[in-house]
């Protein structure tokens, strides 16, 4: 797998090297990114790059690589994601009026409950294991503090 920040010749040489085999890194929040321009810099990039490409450069091949597929649960046509971020209100509206459910992505507890104060329907909780990038504590160990801290948001738990 071959994955890049930016690569303006490996992209125009994409055929050559195996589209099959390139991905796109946002490598957030590392020094050595595009943050917090990321989607702005690929979108530069991408020009003249057919959406099949785009999608496995993006997406489908590190979906493939891992054998992950977030989209078991809710169709990709159902769902629209945001990992940069509590999407805006507006952004959450446009989304919802297309019929589609809104996910994000959050690293902490505060970040899931900016979520769900903004009202995305799915919360995404990943820890520490995606190499640092989410948060300072373990996947498991965030997945309950998550619950717990959105539920008493909620008021479906009682308060500690």
């Amino acid at each position: 797998m071959l994955c890049f920040i930016t690569d303006e010749t490996g992209l125009a040489n994409r055929g050559a090297i195996n589209i099959d085999n390139i991905t796109w890194e946002c490598d957030y929040p590392h020094s050595d990114s595009t943050w917090p321009r990321a989607p702005e810099a690929l979108f530069q990039q991408m020009k003249g790059i057919p959406d099949d490409e785009i999608d496995k450069i993006t997406h489908l091949n590190a979906m493939g690589h891992f054998s992950y597929d977030p989209f078991c649960v809710i169709p990709r046509e159902e769902c629209t994601a945001s990992a940069l971020g509590t999407p805006p209100p507006d952004v959450i509206n446009e989304i919802r009026a297309t019929g589609r459910l809104v996910a994000a992505l959050s690293g902490t507890v505060p970040h899931a409950l900016a979520h769900a104060e903004a009202g995305v329907d799915v919360i995404v909780a990943q820890g520490h294991e995606a190499d640092a990038h989410c948060g300072e504590i373990g996947s498991i160990a965030l997945w309950q503090q998550v619950v717990d801290a959105v539920e008493r948001l909620q008021g479906t738990l009682p308060a500690e």
